[in-house]
């Protein structure tokens, strides 16, 4: 892990007293966990206005202050299998995904209504919106939609396997779909009919992540970051900056930045990359994370990046930073 020092030097003039407050030093990521449960794990985050929202395996929480402090939301979720996989917001409406199926809330997660008709009894390991429709990826039962503030859900497998989905994400009007071990996948009918999009990948890829920057869709796997540029068809590896097998675990992109949480087998590698161009090379952004920090989700206000991390909780920091 790359580590970046500051060095300051200072000239004394004059010894004059002065009153002055201590800022925080926010040119690093900074711990922000101030109401969550000691050692938590962050597996999603969504941002709805001023509204953050982490989804945890102690459940799901809810900031209004740039995650200064934390609320835990629990009327109407389930009070076992407690974790949060997944977090989807279209307009004023607010999905999760849980080991329990997915709850809705339509007034800024104050209370949740189970919305699982029709899902089968697995997890829900991701959510992807497009236009009218919701998908959910599940953990050994492919792909299921519904309309919007729907009540049931239908299967959406039609030339995919019936496996663990790992990652959805929504191009103009393709959806991909990442499983674990069976490659890539797109639908361009509103997930009625799949084909696979692995040109490229070498074989058995796990699919660990989807990021959209305009054209261009990116996937983490255990192989690094690939890149299409035409819209799935063929795939090129843009691992520049990073280590030789790197898992990348989660990709989001803000602006012209593409931020990658990554880690190696030997930690050597772990924490925060980022590429300000289009992928063709990364740098490493760790400073302020503790030793061999896995990321594992992302989301970006106006103002700071923020960094869900196995069993650290959660980090923010500047934009400007970056």
């Amino acid at each position: 892990m790359i580590k970046r020092h500051i060095f300051k030097i200072i000239v004394i003039l004059a010894i004059i007293p002065c009153s002055c407050k201590k800022e925080t030093n926010a040119t690093i990521w900074i711990s922000v966990n101030t109401g969550m449960t000691a050692n938590n794990s962050v597996h999603a985050l969504a941002i709805s206005g001023n509204s953050i929202f982490a989804g945890t395996d102690s459940g799901l929480y809810l900031s209004s202050n740039s995650g200064t402090t934390w609320t835990v939301l629990s009327t109407g979720l389930p009070l076992l299998k407690k974790e949060i996989t997944s977090l989807a917001i279209s307009g004023s409406s607010i999905f999760a995904g849980t080991f329990s199926g997915v709850y809705f809330s339509a007034n800024n997660g104050s209370a949740w209504i189970a919305m699982s008709t029709g899902l089968p009894n697995d997890e829900i390991t991701s959510l992807t919106i497009s236009e009218s429709t919701i998908f959910a990826g599940t953990g050994g039962s492919g792909v299921y939609l519904s309309a919007i503030n729907g009540s049931s859900w239908s299967a959406a497998n039609n030339g995919l396997p019936i496996d663990e989905i790992s990652a959805l994400a929504v191009s103009s009007n393709t959806i991909f779909a990442g499983t674990w071990d069976d490659g890539l996948y797109l639908s361009s009918t509103n997930g009625n009919r799949w084909a696979t999009a692995d040109s490229g990948f070498p074989a058995n890829i796990i699919i660990n992540s989807l990021a959209i920057s305009g054209n261009s869709i990116f996937t983490g796997t255990q192989s690094g970051v690939y890149l299409s540029s035409n819209n799935g068809t063929t795939w090129t590896a843009v691992n520049t900056g990073l280590n030789n097998n790197t898992t990348v675990n989660t990709l989001a992109v803000n602006r012209n930045s593409i931020f990658a949480g990554s880690y190696t087998p030997n930690n050597i590698a772990t924490g925060v990359y980022l590429s300000s161009n289009n992928g063709n090379s990364w740098k490493a952004e760790n400073a302020g994370l503790p030793s061999n920090t896995i990321v594992n989700c992302f989301a970006f206000d106006n103002t700071y990046a923020y960094a869900g991390t196995l069993n650290n909780g959660i980090y923010k920091r500047l934009l400007t930073d970056f």
